[in-house]
């Protein structure tokens, strides 16, 4: 699992997640390693997310970057309704997974983004604006509002975490390392690292010490 916030408007889209990746050992889940979840289309104005299975989202991205013609977010909405299920399920056998994509539209200027489900055949769904999404869901109250706008994602980011706490404690770790944190206006997107969870150093000694192979 990974946690995700976002809102958007017709102007602008701001998006969170956190960098961890963990693997499933049934009694337990293990820190595995940090990584980005927001796989920008800086060409097209839009970004890829995922939640569920890396394999899923990254797959998906290598497509769309590789073999898709696409101007913005409606043109690439319309090839992900034709192609995800396909792409996706073939090398993913993972099948709790939702690809969230993000962008311009490339006919009024507008910010636009979409989920795609696979409980739901990846059947697109767009989001309306004005509001803050996150997944897992969180409660209303738990939900900050307040005028700085990175620092609101922030502790929504770690609100979720408090919440996965509360499932599973330290033997069920699936949200940390940093929180990215994603701005997107009309011909423009960057992303920053804005801070870390608490238990970021300890999540990272589990990753060191089951390394087997150092890539350079």
């Amino acid at each position: 699992m990974s946690a995700l916030a976002f809102s958007i408007s017709k102007s602008k889209i701001v998006i969170a997640m956190d960098t961890l990746v963990s693997v499933d050992e049934g009694a337990t889940i293990r820190p595995s390693r940090y990584t980005t979840k927001m796989y920008l289309l800086p060409y097209i104005n839009c970004v890829i997310c995922g939640i569920g299975s890396s394999i899923a989202v990254e797959t998906w991205y290598e497509f769309v970057r590789n073999e898709v013609i696409a101007y913005g977010i409606t043109s690439l909405d319309k090839t992900t309704q034709k192609h995800l299920q396909r792409i996706v399920d073939d090398k993913c056998k993972r099948r709790d997974n939702k690809i969230y994509q993000f962008g311009v539209c490339e006919y009024d200027g507008t910010m636009q983004g979409y989920v795609y489900n696979s409980f739901e055949g990846y059947r697109g769904k767009q989001f309306e604006y004005n509001k803050i999404y996150t997944n897992p869901h969180l409660p209303e109250d738990c939900i900050v509002k307040g005028d700085d706008l990175f620092q609101n994602f922030n502790d929504i980011l770690k609100n979720l975490r408090k919440a996965e706490d509360i499932r599973g404690g330290l033997d069920k770790i699936s949200i940390g390392g940093m929180v990215q944190i994603l701005v997107m206006e009309k011909d423009k997107m960057f992303i920053t690292n804005y801070d870390k969870f608490d238990d970021y150093d300890y999540c990272l000694a589990q990753i060191n010490e089951n390394i087997t192979d150092y890539t350079y």
